[in-house]
């Protein structure tokens, strides 16, 4: 099984929006995500379902995703995405190929918990995963069972 976290393409600052779940994402930051992620992403293959925070910045960064890998499905909401993740987090994905879009700390997160369990989570401070970045998981949606495949960072500036 393959788990593809991405997080959200570059957003506006928490000062122009009326709070964090409310941030958009920039020109830019579409642009960049169309021009840098878009590409790497879309040679991870299609999947079977496309779950997001629900944060405007994150659903966004799913509707640019979403023809690329799941035309056919619809994208999903997660509650579980726009929090610290725990155990049962991985779970509430679990498919065959998922993509799940959202936040760092919170994706570097999971990725430690799915890669090496729980107690594990101060590691995903060693992992730099940028705006537009993403993570590529294997194996089974458990604790410790899942293997990091890649890491993708997109170019700053």
């Amino acid at each position: 099984m393959r788990l593809l976290l991405v997080r959200h393409a570059i957003a506006e600052s928490l000062t122009d929006a009326a709070s964090d779940p409310d941030r958009a994402l920039t020109r830019v930051g579409r642009v960049r995500f169309q021009r840098d992620s878009l590409p790497w992403l879309e040679r991870q293959g299609m999947c079977d379902r496309l779950l997001y925070s629900p944060w405007r910045r994150a659903r966004q960064t799913a509707a640019l995703l979403r023809a690329l890998l799941v035309p056919s499905a619809a994208m999903e909401p997660c509650e579980a995405l726009a929090a610290p993740p725990d155990e049962r987090t991985l779970g509430l994905l679990a498919a065959e190929r998922v993509v799940a879009v959202g936040h760092q700390p919170w994706l570097a997160q999971l990725a430690v918990i799915a890669c090496f369990g729980k107690g594990a989570e101060d590691f995903s401070e060693r992992i730099a995963l940028r705006k537009g970045g993403a993570l590529l998981l294997e194996g089974e949606f458990k604790p410790g069972a899942m293997r990091l495949m890649a890491l993708f960072s997109p170019a700053q500036g």
